[in-house]
């Protein structure tokens, strides 16, 4: 039989990447001849698996005493990523430039290779990296320190007790400190019986401002009465 089997099969050569795949024909056993497989004429089902891959399965047809090749690349399983946002706060992830989705409480899966991740914030700066994803089911882990996007500005009056107003939005009375968003801002102080008081405000993310204090000047034409009981 063995003889019979060698004189009417067909050496067949099959290439795997990565090289220590295991091959199977479903439902025959191996027979080697100088490193090639020996198969009887017709169709054979392949199965071929390796760590860290997504298992392969294809149909192949030998012909009757003609030599045939074949080549077959596994594919890579996904890596997994976990990106930790510093501090730990409620985030978006962007990868490769697409559209920002809400940060998922499990890693993110990932083809194997390299990938841009931006991870952001409300009121805090992006925080962008690339990253070497190695696939195979393989962990890793990616940690954003988030900058804030704002910077704690003083304020006092004289008299206190003026109402802040950041970009026409109440933030605060004199005296304070608090947080205001970075760029160019204007800064109002309003007081009963005062003048407004505003001027222009410019702010640098995590650069702390302390500013003079602002003594405010009676209203125009404000008449204060007093009365005594007789």
């Amino acid at each position: 039989f063995v003889a019979f089997f060698v004189l009417t099969a067909a050496p067949v050569e099959i290439v795997v990447e990565p090289a220590d795949a295991d091959l199977d024909i479903v439902g025959l056993p191996e027979v080697r001849l100088g490193g090639r497989l020996l198969l009887r004429p017709g169709s054979h089902d392949l199965r071929i698996v390796a760590p860290g891959f997504r298992p392969f399965t294809t149909s192949i047809t030998v012909s009757e005493g003609a030599p045939s090749s074949y080549r077959f690349t596994l594919e890579r399983l996904p890596g997994l990523l976990a990106v930790i946002p510093e501090p730990a706060v409620e985030a978006r992830v962007a990868i490769d430039g697409r559209p920002a989705v809400p940060l998922p409480a499990g890693p993110l899966e990932l083809s194997p290779g390299p990938h841009d991740i931006e991870v952001s914030a409300e009121r805090y700066q992006p925080f962008r990296a690339r990253v070497a994803v190695a696939g195979g089911g393989e962990r890793q882990e990616l940690r954003a320190p988030l900058q804030p996007d704002w910077a704690e500005i003083t304020i006092a009056s004289q008299p206190a007790g003026a109402s802040i107003v950041i970009d026409g939005v109440a933030a605060g009375t004199t005296p304070a400190t608090i947080e205001v968003a970075a760029g160019q801002r204007d800064l109002r102080l309003e007081l009963d019986g005062y003048k407004a008081w505003s001027q222009p405000l410019p702010v640098t993310a995590g650069v702390p401002q302390a500013l003079p204090e602002v003594r405010l000047v009676s209203a125009d034409g404000l008449v204060r009465a007093t009365s005594q009981p007789a």
